[in-house]
């Protein structure tokens, strides 16, 4: 066997042992946080999944309820 066929066999069989391991599964999120307006203080931040509905309205609410200002990045970040 000579030098290519063998360094084909080596990286086919790399490639096949590559695609038989799990892939990891993904989440995209957010980064937010809550601004007092009067202040200009941070009062609370946290990553928030870019796909659950409920829980952005939720911190919405809260921010809104507390008088401050929620700033959401949209930029997503993946996360394992």
């Amino acid at each position: 066997m000579d030098f290519h066929n063998y360094s084909l066999s080596l990286y086919e069989s790399r490639q096949r042992l590559e695609d038989s391991q799990p892939q990891p599964r993904t989440q995209i999120v957010n980064y937010y946080e809550a601004l007092n307006p009067s202040t200009g203080k941070m009062e609370w931040d946290g990553w928030l999944n870019s796909e659950d509905i409920d829980e952005r309205r939720a911190i919405l609410e809260d921010a809104f309820n507390q008088g401050l200002t929620l700033n959401i990045d949209t930029t997503p970040i993946e996360t394992d």
